[in-house]
């Protein structure tokens, strides 16, 4: 019997990224061969039962996919960013879970780190009422209060399972596909980056097929390995976002909400309370608490480590992170938030 799972990756200057990646794939008896479409036209070497496709540019991430997927023939679809590593017996698990249950779709869940020290969030996905709640939440504290509530309960439920559960949006970094469930091509191609997992999660739902979150499939996917494309991030986020609304005939509507929004609300002090963090090794977490950290200051969505024994932070638990600016909160096991901070992490050579 053949394996039942091909993999696909799309590479974008992500060779050295792929290669330790395709060591962890290529022992996996349930993996029977590794494609990869290469859209920076960059990797060059060839190991036995991988096929390297190049596409005539550089296609983006669901059109390369949807690209790799016609030459798979395997009943199973495991979809890998380069920079996600599957830990043992996770690539199983999503398989076995996707056998029981039939789903379309099967996710792991993700830690940021090697060392399984942060914990990552259920992916977001869109939905208007959403997009609304988080800009409302910017410019009134009651709002902020609520939705942030809402975000709690959910990353602790996601957290909290240890069977394979229903999830409305899966991430699009690592994803079984069962085509006995879902034959057509994974992504939209009118998505180059960003936005097409969500998209394919709706239309997952809109037909009536399940998708599943399997605890026993962990992996690690690790933060900042891979390069900014070409238009920016932050401006093709927003370009793909934009298509999403569009597509579901939601973008102009949010136009009108969003600049009604603008007219009423008051500005917005929502990132006023945190104090400065010079130095990471000051804070000490109760043996209770745990270390939650965002991007922005609604901590929609956060990484979570802890909760720690009592006697310091574990060395290099903030290695991870690139350079930028930080939100951190300690929170009891109440979810009460006993103190914020805000910080800056600066590499060596912005140090210098």
């Amino acid at each position: 019997m053949s394996a039942p799972i091909e993999a696909v990756i799309v590479n974008y200057h992500t060779e050295e990224l792929i290669e330790e990646l395709l060591v962890l794939l290529l022992e996996e008896p349930l993996i029977g061969r590794a494609i990869i479409v290469d859209n920076s036209a960059s990797f060059r070497s060839s190991p036995p039962n991988v096929e390297v496709i190049l596409p005539e540019k550089n296609l983006g991430f669901g059109r390369a996919v949807n690209l790799g997927a016609l030459a798979a023939k395997a009943p199973y679809l495991l979809v890998l960013n380069p920079d996600v590593r599957p830990l043992s017996g996770s690539i199983r698990a999503l398989f076995e879970a996707a056998e029981e249950s039939g789903a379309a779709l099967c996710g792991p869940r993700f830690f940021w780190d090697r060392k399984r020290r942060w914990r990552l969030p259920p992916a977001e996905g869109e939905a208007l009422f959403w997009a609304l709640g988080k800009h409302l939440a910017q410019k009134l504290p009651t709002e902020a209060v609520v939705l942030s509530h809402y975000w709690r309960v959910r990353q602790e439920h996601f957290w909290a399972q240890d069977r394979p559960f229903k999830e409305v949006f899966l991430s699009g970094a690592a994803l079984l596909i069962n085509r006995k469930e879902f034959s057509g091509p994974p992504f939209d191609p009118r998505f180059f980056l960003y936005y097409e997992d969500t998209d394919l999660s709706l239309r997952v739902e809109s037909e009536g097929l399940l998708q599943l979150c399997v605890p026993r499939a962990e992996m690690v996917h690790l933060w900042n390995k891979s390069p900014d494309p070409p238009m920016g991030k932050e401006k093709l986020f927003r370009k793909s976002w934009e298509k999403l609304l569009e597509k579901y005939g939601l973008l102009g509507l949010w136009h009108k909400l969003a600049a009604s929004l603008e007219e009423k609300s008051p500005p917005g002090q929502i990132d006023k309370g945190f104090d400065p963090l010079e130095d990471l090794a000051d804070l000490s977490p109760g043996p209770e608490e745990v270390l939650e950290l965002a991007l922005n200051p609604l901590f929609i969505p956060y990484a979570q480590a802890g909760p720690f024994p009592g006697d310091g932070l574990p060395p290099g638990l903030f290695n991870p992170l690139p350079s930028g600016r930080f939100f951190l909160r300690l929170v009891d096991p109440y979810g009460m938030v006993k103190a914020k901070f805000v910080f800056e992490k600066k590499t060596p050579q912005e140090l210098s």
